[in-house]
């Protein structure tokens, strides 16, 4: 056991101890206290010298997202092979009965896409057409009648209109624009609780914070930069 703690452990230990931690921060948490030397890392390895760091027992789930995102990010299969790109989605979204994945939703793709997007901002591989045209799928099922702008890369199912009445129409775009309406939300839901989080970190400065918004909002949209006092959960 630690007898001293510096806040930068302090605080750290309490986020990975604590249910809800997004993959995001363990991530920025992961990288201050071991630099990119954890990319090399086995994910065994990581979780002990995390644990012993911080001298707690790290929340599974916390591990999990943590384990997955490192993983979209060291290899090309979150974009390549359908099966990683929906168990990764499905941990970042704090799912992992692998019994969901045939359950996936467009929210649960779309936060996955801008999370990994926003750990890896380098990466500029095109998705492989089996995950275009799950997502796609997906999308059509929900009521979706065109991709949202982090899912573009999305192949949805063709479909011939040309019987289709303007009523029948205006219905499926009413339907498409709640849909839509509804991601947003989530998304909204979801960046916020991040932001919340990262300002958490006391290593994270203002003009830290300043470029993360500006990244968050080229995502996402608007996120509101509340004051750094505010709680965790």
């Amino acid at each position: 056991m630690l007898i001293h703690k510096t806040k930068d452990q302090e605080v750290s230990a309490r986020i990975m101890a604590t249910p809800g931690t997004m993959a995001t921060i363990s991530h920025a948490i992961a990288l201050h206290f071991f630099g990119e030397e954890i990319y090399s890392w086995e994910p065994e390895t990581l979780s002990m010298e995390l644990a012993d760091t911080l001298d707690i027992q790290i929340d599974e789930e916390n591990l999990d997202k943590l384990h997955a995102i490192i993983s979209a990010i060291v290899s090309n299969g979150f974009k390549k092979d359908w099966v990683a790109f929906t168990s990764i989605c499905s941990t970042l979204n704090g799912e992992n009965d692998v019994e969901d994945l045939a359950e996936m939703t467009v929210a649960e793709f779309a936060w996955g896409v801008i999370e990994v997007s926003l750990n890896d901002d380098d990466d500029n591989e095109l998705f492989s057409p089996d995950i275009a045209s799950l997502v796609g799928v997906v999308l059509d099922q929900e009521g979706f009648s065109l991709a949202p702008d982090f899912l573009s890369f999305a192949n949805l199912p063709e479909k011939y209109m040309g019987s289709t009445s303007s009523a029948e129409r205006n219905k499926e775009d009413h339907e498409s624009s709640y849909q839509m309406e509804l991601l947003n939300e989530y998304l909204r839901d979801q960046s916020l609780l991040l932001f919340k989080q990262i300002k958490m970190l006391p290593w994270i400065s203002d003009e830290d914070l300043e470029g993360i918004v500006e990244s968050m909002q080229k995502e996402i949209g608007p996120v509101d930069n509340k004051k750094r006092t505010d709680p965790l959960y």
